[in-house]
């Protein structure tokens, strides 16, 4: 019989989303997450794995941020080019977070 996990599918995949991104920007470890979080290791590399073979391969995570280099001087409206491997996409940079997440997810 199966025992019942203590996390919810989706407190699984925020551990997931959080262990990837801190290992890719501050290059720690799996194993070193997992300790830090009170979860076995084994479980974590696990739960990882699993997400890895269930992931759609088609599917890219952005993250939109505001850039203090970009200058609004002059009213000058500068675009923005987003890239991705399936298309390019010119945006003003005046438009705001939610305009350009409607864009993007349509």
């Amino acid at each position: 019989m199966q025992r019942k996990s203590k996390y919810s599918k989706e407190q699984k995949q925020q551990i997931i989303e959080d262990c990837l991104n801190r290992k890719e920007k501050e290059g720690f470890s799996i194993a070193a997450y997992a300790r830090q979080n009170n979860i076995s290791r084994q479980t974590l590399y696990t739960w990882i794995e699993n997400f890895k073979k269930n992931k759609p391969q088609n599917l890219v995570k952005l993250t939109i941020r505001q850039n203090e280099n970009i200058n609004h001087t002059n009213d000058k409206i500068i675009n923005i080019k987003i890239n991705t491997s399936f298309c390019s996409i010119d945006v003003p940079s005046t438009v705001k977070e939610e305009t350009l997440q409607t864009i993007l997810i349509a």
